[in-house]
């Protein structure tokens, strides 16, 4: 069985640029300006633009639970992994599904499971894809989360919208992603 909550740490891929739980901290805003002039974030791929270690919620927690973790870590989704033997599928808990399954529906997050309200299947992107790619995708399936998964379907990130629009004014809009 999978841990209530936890943080998957991933070794295999680095992202170029450090996430802090804060996105306007001094300590990012050096380490980005150091980054910069050393030329280390003109990276046009998700691998680089990502948010990695991911924080992965189990299906069966309470919205409660997932609610107090994503509040705590200042995020607005959890990854939902589901194995089943060899095979790992992966799922997505979003503030949107909380807002429109939770909140609107006048339900319960105590007595409600994550597994019930969870978007899934979920399209994944793979670390090697453009942030065009990316971006494309988004748009096409109506999203702003993906999680980030390897040739062999581990978990490496998940990236999101605002991912996408940081990467967007760092790279500058001219630099054909």
């Amino acid at each position: 069985m999978l841990p209530t909550a936890c943080t998957v740490t991933t070794s295999s891929w680095q992202p170029a640029r450090m996430r802090f739980s804060n996105p306007f901290s001094a300590t990012k805003f050096i380490l980005h300006s150091a980054a910069l002039l050393e030329g280390n974030l003109m990276s046009h791929f998700v691998r680089d633009w990502m948010s990695s270690p991911v924080t992965v919620v189990d299906p069966d927690s309470s919205v409660t639970f997932a609610l107090t973790l994503m509040r705590r870590r200042n995020i607005h989704s959890l990854v939902v992994v589901l194995q089943e033997g060899q095979q790992t599928t992966y799922g997505i808990l979003t503030t949107t599904d909380i807002r429109d399954k939770i909140i609107a529906s006048e339900r319960n997050p105590a007595e409600t499971t994550v597994r019930e309200i969870m978007t899934m299947p979920v399209v994944t992107a793979h670390p090697n894809w453009t942030l065009k790619e990316c971006s494309i995708e988004m748009q096409k399936k109506g999203i702003h989360h993906m999680p980030v998964a390897d040739d062999q379907n581990n978990l490496v990130g998940l990236i999101s919208a605002t991912d996408l629009f940081i990467a967007a004014e760092e790279i500058g809009w001219d630099a054909g992603y």
